[in-house]
């Protein structure tokens, strides 16, 4: 009877948790609202550092094009940065994740591509890697790695997107993001 109880008590903690949390959501125009845990909403209000390019934080969305990527979080191990993505796809065309890249630009200005794989993580990283297509209004998450031995410190996070006619880019800062480092 006891041991019901305390699973019962701990049910009702976990779903009011659950309950009482704000999510960040993508409206069909494209803007970033926060569901507030009392059924109210708000426009969230992009920041911008001092070059009028926008701040992102982790799990905040942040939109490019019909696109919201959210970056989860930021790890290092060993050698290499891991980036983990969430994108969903705001629009009625499946997207090629073929067709979309992301480069990273750190303070002193030097540019890198980030990878689809990496040696230097273990499998269960590699293996959950950000490729695909994202059917409409469906979502994709994934890691990018960025091989790297020596310390950089991060600045600005650039996505370009190559269609048939066009290549469009944006470019956000993500200077302020704090890497976790994994053992």
């Amino acid at each position: 009877m006891r041991k019901t109880f305390l699973f019962f008590v701990f049910l009702v903690l976990m779903l009011s948790l659950h309950a009482f949390s704000s999510t960040y959501a993508v409206t069909t125009n494209n803007q970033i609202v926060l569901l507030k845990d009392d059924g109210t909403w708000e426009l969230v209000e992009e920041a911008v550092d001092k070059y009028g390019i926008p701040k992102v934080r982790i799990d905040i969305p942040f939109v490019f094009e019909n696109i919201a990527i959210t970056i989860k979080n930021i790890f290092k191990y060993g050698d290499c940065i891991i980036f983990d993505f969430f994108i969903f796809n705001n629009s009625e065309e499946m997207i090629s994740m073929d067709y979309i890249s992301f480069d990273l630009r750190d303070t002193e200005g030097f540019n890198y591509d980030l990878r689809t794989y990496s040696s230097e993580v273990p499998e269960k990283y590699t293996s959950r890697s950000l490729n695909g297509k994202i059917r409409p209004y469906g979502s994709l998450r994934g890691y990018l790695f960025l091989e790297i031995s020596e310390d950089i410190e991060l600045n600005e996070l650039y996505m370009n997107h190559l269609d048939f006619i066009s290549s469009k880019t944006a470019a956000v800062s993500i200077r302020d993001i704090k890497i976790e480092i994994l053992k």
